[in-house]
Formats: structure tokens, C-alpha cells, sequence
């Protein structure tokens, strides 16, 4: 009985800790790398970064940050590089219209203040070799 009580809380741990080193596959890794760029690009803009990867029950803003007296919800699309469309080229509009509904849920849980909100995107685009390529800002997007 001593034995259970002790190895459980190591056994958690350790499954914890495997499920975190499990390898990731290569886009997610793409992501990952482009969503922290854009936070150092927003950082150097003087943006205040609010949150980062923001879950609720109507989806996922990837950052949220404040410019000034704006609340901007920002979306990031990283890829390689293709000569026939841009990341730009893969948001659709119903990401679009979640990424809003999940604005307005995040705006009700901090009580709806009268912040004015603005919606960005920026679209990173990396080499095959997985060099930056390009960045583009698009302040006020949709």
C-alpha cells in the first residue's frame, strides 16, 4: 500500500515527462519557430504580448498582445516556400470567423472592456532548407 502511494506520483511524472519529449512532426516544429518569430517581431514593434496559444471553447488565437489601447489578435501561418501560393493563400474564411468567435469569447471572459480590438496576420515563409525567407505583417487584416 506504502508502495502505490509512493510510485504513483512518480509514475505520473514520468509518463509527463516522455509525452514531452516525444518527437514532433516537422510542421508543428515549423510552427512552433514561426509563432515564436512573431512574437519577437510584435515584441520589437513595442506590442505587449497578453497571451500566446489562447484555447476556449470556440477555438485558438495564436497571440494575443495589446498595441497602444488595441487588443490585436494576431494569426500566424508559417511555411516553406512554394512558387505557386502564399500562407496567406490557406486562410480561409471560415478560420476567419472562428478565430472572431473565439475574439468575442476571450473579450466576455475579461468582462468586455471597451478595448477596440484589431485582427493581424503575419505569414512567415521559410526556405526548403528552413532559413527565413520572408515576413509579412498585415496590421488589420480582417
Amino acid at each position: 500500500m506504502i508502495q502505490k502511494k509512493i510510485l504513483k506520483p512518480i509514475k505520473k511524472k514520468a509518463i509527463f515527462l516522455l509525452k514531452r519529449l516525444k518527437p514532433k512532426a516537422s510542421h508543428i516544429k515549423l510552427g512552433i519557430k514561426g509563432e515564436n518569430l512573431a512574437t519577437k517581431i510584435l515584441k520589437d514593434k513595442y506590442y505587449t504580448i497578453i497571451k500566446r496559444n489562447h484555447r476556449n471553447p470556440r477555438g485558438e488565437i495564436d497571440i494575443i498582445a495589446r498595441d497602444g489601447d488595441i487588443i490585436v489578435f494576431v494569426e500566424v501561418k508559417s511555411r516553406t516556400f512554394h512558387e505557386l501560393y502564399q500562407p496567406i493563400d490557406n486562410f480561409s474564411y471560415k478560420q476567419r470567423k472562428r478565430i472572431k468567435n473565439s475574439a468575442r469569447y476571450y473579450m466576455k471572459s475579461i468582462g468586455s472592456p471597451d478595448f477596440k480590438c484589431r485582427f493581424d496576420f503575419i505569414e512567415i515563409v521559410y526556405s526548403k532548407t528552413k532559413k527565413l525567407r520572408n515576413i509579412n505583417h498585415h496590421v488589420d487584416f480582417f
